[in-house]
């Protein structure tokens, strides 16, 4: 399965679907991103063999630096819809 596709695509569509809540929830999305990317480093260390000799460390660097990545993709996406829709409204108005 091409995980990091359907993690792109996840991304993206929260971020869509959370529009107009970047102000107030921002440190959320955060939040849940380091989250999920600690759970990840956890299952490819306990899971999987490739990562069996891998530091702990390293994994963790690896999948902050990925949520960083989607944090900035996600808060990114957010305000360019927000951008979008403000402009709409206020030529509407």
């Amino acid at each position: 399965m091409p995980w990091g596709v359907i993690r792109l695509g996840s991304v993206v569509a929260s971020a869509v679907g959370a529009r107009y809540e970047r102000r107030k929830q921002w440190r959320m999305t955060c939040v849940r991103l380091a989250c999920a990317g600690v759970i990840d480093a956890h299952l490819k260390k306990k899971d999987h063999a490739q990562y069996s000799d891998v530091p702990m460390r390293g994994l963790l660097v690896h999948e902050m630096v990925e949520g960083a990545f989607y944090a900035v993709l996600c808060l990114g996406t957010q305000f360019w819809l927000e951008r979008i829709d403000l402009r709409n409204f206020e030529e509407t108005w």
